[in-house]
């Protein structure tokens, strides 16, 4: 079975659990309660080890802390989880600075149960993204990890561990960056490389630069290396004027 067919799946097993099942359970809310899938189904990425995950959107009012719980159907496991409106529509009237991973699974939701229109009302301002300062900002602060990333330093000083820590580090914020120059959420860290991917801005370009990043075992390799990543993503930087050159130039300057 191809990953298309079991999202599918998996989807259609959702519907037909909420239809049939979860619109008994839920009869006395029915018309005040949204419902979404999210998780790797939603991003079109399940695999063998994956489940559905809906969650049930209730009035603030009538919510309690219910918790989650896990159905069988057709040998898949659905996980229905809940949460108020308050925490959605929070997300509208006080946008959060750090929150990419909650804007992501609401821009990828795919959306089950919607009677009032009140979730797909959230789901189409969060499609607007962020405020121009707050992606420039976004940008900036992912950009100085990149090019003051400490690889050399602790290659200098045979340090095998900082090494390591650091070239993550670095390599998770150019896949962020990346993201956020494509005008995109960022995803959760573990569908971070997949997505990546996808990017039709620089992904195809810096994606041979991230083995050869966890690959070098000297600091001159990987001042050649920073020097290569600053030409590439600081040079498209430059080139659409997302940052003040000497911002993008000399971003440890700025902080």
């Amino acid at each position: 079975m191809t990953a298309t067919d079991l999202n599918q799946e998996y989807i259609l097993l959702s519907k037909k659990y909420v239809s049939e099942e979860l619109s008994k359970k839920l009869s006395a809310v029915w018309d005040k309660v949204s419902i979404f899938i999210y998780g790797s189904v939603s991003y079109g990425l399940a695999d063998g080890f994956s489940n559905a995950n809906i969650e049930v959107i209730y009035p603030d009012n009538e919510f309690t802390e219910t918790k989650s719980f896990f159905v069988r159907e057709n040998k898949k496991e659905i996980k229905v989880d809940f949460s108020p409106w308050s925490k959605y529509e929070g997300y509208i009237t006080k946008p959060l600075q750090n929150a990419e991973y909650e804007y992501w699974v609401v821009q990828k939701a795919i959306i089950l149960h919607d009677p009032s229109g009140r979730f797909h009302s959230i789901q189409g301002k969060i499609n607007d993204y962020f405020p121009d300062n707050v992606w420039r900002d976004k940008i900036f602060g992912r950009w100085f990890d990149v090019a003051f990333n400490w690889v050399k330093k602790a290659l200098e000083r045979n340090d095998g561990i900082t090494t390591q820590v650091c070239k993550g580090k670095m390599v998770q914020a150019m896949l962020e960056l990346t993201f956020l120059l494509n005008r995109q959420y960022i995803p959760p860290v573990k569908w971070l490389h997949g997505k990546f991917l996808e990017l039709p801005i620089l992904s195809k370009e810096i994606e041979p630069h991230l083995n050869k990043i966890l690959e070098i075992e000297k600091a001159e390799d990987m001042e050649t290396e920073n020097q290569a990543i600053r030409d590439l993503i600081g040079g498209y930087i430059k080139e659409k004027e997302l940052l003040p050159q000497d911002k993008t130039d000399k971003p440890w300057m700025y902080v």
